[in-house]
C-alpha cells in the first residue's frame, strides 16, 4: 500500500515541478519524507533529504519553515 502511495507522490512531484510550483513541489517532498519515515524501517537519510528540500522550496510568505516538515524532520534526529 505504501509502494503505491510513493509511486503516487513521486508521479505528483514530477507534474508539480514541470508547472514550476515550488510551493506545491515542498509539500509533495514533505509528504514523500513522511511516507518514509512510516516504513517498518525508515531510511532517515532518505527522509532527512526528502524534508530538507521540502523546508526549501516551501513558499515561506504563506507557511515560514512549514511546522509540519521541521517536526518530521526534527524525527529523523531521534
Amino acid at each position: 500500500m505504501r509502494e503505491e502511495a510513493r509511486e503516487m507522490y513521486e508521479r505528483a512531484l514530477e507534474m508539480v515541478k514541470e508547472q514550476k510550483n515550488t510551493h506545491f513541489t515542498g509539500w509533495t517532498l514533505s509528504l514523500l519524507g513522511r511516507l518514509e519515515l512510516e516504513r517498518d524501517e525508515p531510511d532517515f537519510e532518505t527522509a532527512r533529504s526528502f524534508l530538507e528540500q521540502s523546508i526549501e522550496k516551501l513558499n515561506m510568505d504563506l507557511r515560514p519553515d512549514y511546522p509540519n516538515a521541521l517536526n518530521w524532520l526534527a524525527f529523523c534526529y531521534c
